[in-house]
């Protein structure tokens, strides 16, 4: 977003995660900058947190705009904006890199953060009470990923985010995020993406990707990329030319893909041009051994295709690393038992077990907003019980929760190969403190 910005626009990145935000630091930096605009970007479990921050920037610039993005406002705009207690000027819904821009422009030539509704009604994706009415734009779905050039890198550079918690694991530091595409043509029942980014997936071309890399790697320093698409090999001829145009420029970098692909997409050809242009490590969605939850889940996935592709990958040397899913809807005890079994069985090297959450925007949130007539609870993480499959109490999920980890992690070999992957002490006492979390 700041890439897309005007040239005359000063812009401050303020991370929280890596300025480690409080409201005396948040407080702080907004004297420091006097920024005439703030925009916070939202997810669902940190909502009620960042509402407190919210009142501290509008007590602070009481002539400042606040816009809000990301996931959470995105797809619970009037809900968000009344827990904001219309704090909020403006709400920007999905990609919003044309969006942000053009507001930006809008409030700065007239001056005001209170524009009519006729001067932003062509602003996609865009959500407001203004003075004259309200304006609501739907979501932008198809924006060509390439005419959005490569982030600006200098406002965030990679190496001055800790090495923890950007990740555990990782071969080398700095370590950088690439997104090669948006969007996905699936619709599990547990995700959102659908929703928020459309089921048209937008691809960049590979060239523009390698010339991100190479400047990542030159200029900045960078030693290990992790791609976070929200599907990386959807497209087999995508996937291709990537690792092609890394190899064809001589990139000699490893890379990984932590946020997972679908498994069943690993064929072969695949798995052998991801290995030969530096791949070490992917992270696949198995989610439950039942095939009746898969179902339900609208995975449309064959588990032992899936079986197979995970002995395939792990077979090329490159680390695999299980997606699970405990207590969704239609969930028991013998069903998770079932899959703590199936991730013990397989080559997998660290398995992470997720609590079901629904969040917004998803099929089950949805589904089940619609049975309890309520918005299901959404401001949780995937450590914590926020919902409990009929039959099931919240005291047995979460021993079953902690069952999971203990009985994968116990074993010899896999906490052999867990203890290999945790890179320095400072590493090893971050997934200790996430451990006791999860397990708490």
């Amino acid at each position: 977003m700041a890439a897309n910005l005007d040239q005359n626009t000063e812009v401050m990145i303020f991370d929280g995660v890596r300025d480690q935000l409080t409201p005396s630091k948040l407080t702080e930096t907004i004297k420091l900058f006097q920024p005439d605009m703030v925009g916070l970007s939202i997810v669902s479990a940190a909502s009620k947190t960042v509402l407190d921050d919210i009142r501290v920037v509008r007590r602070l610039l009481p002539d400042a705009v606040i816009v809000a993005g990301g996931p959470h406002p995105s797809l619970l705009p009037h809900e968000f904006n009344a827990a904001a207690e219309d704090s909020i000027d403006y709400i920007l819904r999905g990609d919003a890199e044309t969006a942000f821009r053009m507001l930006v422009a809008r409030c700065w030539n007239q001056r005001s953060r209170d524009i009519s509704s006729r001067d932003i009604a062509d602003i996609p994706g865009i959500w407001s009470k203004t003075r004259d009415g309200m304006v609501s734009s739907d979501i932008p779905l198809n924006q060509a990923c390439d005419e959005l050039g490569i982030p600006a890198w200098d406002l965030m550079p990679p190496a001055e985010y800790p090495r923890v918690p950007q990740g555990e694991f990782f071969k080398n530091f700095p370590v950088a995020p690439v997104i090669t595409s948006r969007g996905c043509p699936f619709e599990c029942g547990f995700c959102s993406v659908a929703a928020l980014k459309g089921k048209t997936v937008r691809f960049r071309s590979p060239d523009l990707i390698a010339d991100e890399i190479q400047l990542l790697k030159n200029k900045f320093g960078v030693k290990e990329i992790q791609f976070v698409d929200d599907n990386l090999t959807v497209s087999k001829e995508h996937v291709l030319s990537v690792c092609e145009a890394m190899l064809n420029r001589n990139l000699d970098i490893p890379w990984s893909c932590p946020n997972g692909v679908r498994v069943d997409t690993l064929d072969d050809d695949i798995v052998e041009a991801m290995k030969a242009a530096g791949c070490y490590s992917v992270s696949v969605g198995l989610e439950t051994a039942n095939p009746d939850v898969l179902e339900r889940m609208n995975k449309h996935l064959d588990p032992d295709k899936a079986i197979e592709a995970v002995h395939r990958v792990a077979r090329k040397k490159i680390e695999v690393n299980g997606f699970f899913i405990l207590g969704y809807p239609g969930d028991n005890e013998a069903n998770i038992k079932d899959t703590i079994r199936l991730a013990k069985r397989l080559p997998l090297t660290r398995a992470h077990f997720m609590l079901f959450t629904p969040f917004p925007g998803s099929r089950e949130y949805e589904r089940l907003s619609r049975v309890s007539g309520n918005r299901v609870p959404h401001d949780a993480t995937f450590a914590q019980v926020s919902y409990v499959p009929h039959g099931m109490t919240k005291k047995d999920l979460k021993r079953l929760h902690r069952r999971a980890f203990i009985e994968f992690y116990a074993r010899p070999a896999a906490a052999w190969k867990l203890v290999k992957a945790v890179n320095s002490l400072n590493g090893l006492y971050y997934f200790l403190r996430r451990t006791f979390h999860w397990l708490g």
